[in-house]
């Protein structure tokens, strides 16, 4: 029989953050990966349907992925210390989901300054010679500066919303990992229903 090694051991906050480092990393991974497939799909697959139907897929896997990997690290964590309480793996999931944030949002930033440039100037072309004629020299102005300050604030955006994400899924999934005995205090009081 293989026993844990952290076993009676309590959970530290230098234990919560190299967990959450670890999930933080996979979880960025996932989502980096799933950014990365969906960007290329339309360059691989003619079929517009075909991709809109595989980035349907791809997302509920990141999706229920994601989840279930935040799941696992709580559960792992609560079954590998001893003391473990739903604090601890909030905690962690908060920790997590910043970590993986972090990273997820590095990846765009890179992809939208070194990996894919002329995405950005595209993008603004084409929105260009559709409205332009109907735009002052204010509002181009403004969509100029507005494109200068798009990975800043793509890389933000991305950040706040993976975070609050992230903290939304380990708030839930915290709620049940781990599993406390609502009569434990009832239990270890000496009282017991039986015999009253």
């Amino acid at each position: 029989m293989i026993m844990n090694m952290n076993m009676n051991e309590s959970i530290t906050t230098g234990a919560i953050l190299n967990r959450a480092a670890v999930t933080g990393l996979a979880l960025g991974a996932v989502s980096t990966a799933y950014m990365f497939a969906v960007q290329y799909l339309p360059q691989t697959i003619p079929s517009a349907i075909a991709v809109t139907v595989l980035t349907m897929v791809l997302w509920i896997a990141k999706f229920v992925g994601c989840i279930l990997i935040i799941r696992a690290a709580m559960q792992r964590t609560a079954d590998s210390y001893d003391g473990v309480e739903r604090r601890h793996t909030r905690r962690l999931g908060i920790f997590a989901a910043l970590f993986s944030a972090l990273i997820y949002s590095a990846a765009s930033l890179a992809d939208i300054l070194y990996i894919n440039p002329g995405e950005i100037d595209e993008a603004f072309d084409m929105i260009m010679g559709e409205y332009s004629k109907f735009l002052d020299s204010n509002s181009l102005t403004m969509i100029d500066g507005y494109k200068e300050n798009l990975p800043t604030m793509t890389f933000f955006s991305n950040l706040i919303y993976c975070f609050l994400y992230g903290t939304i899924v380990a708030s839930i999934l915290s709620r049940y990992i781990p599993d406390v005995d609502p009569f434990a205090g009832f239990h270890d009081s000496g009282t017991d229903v039986e015999e009253q």
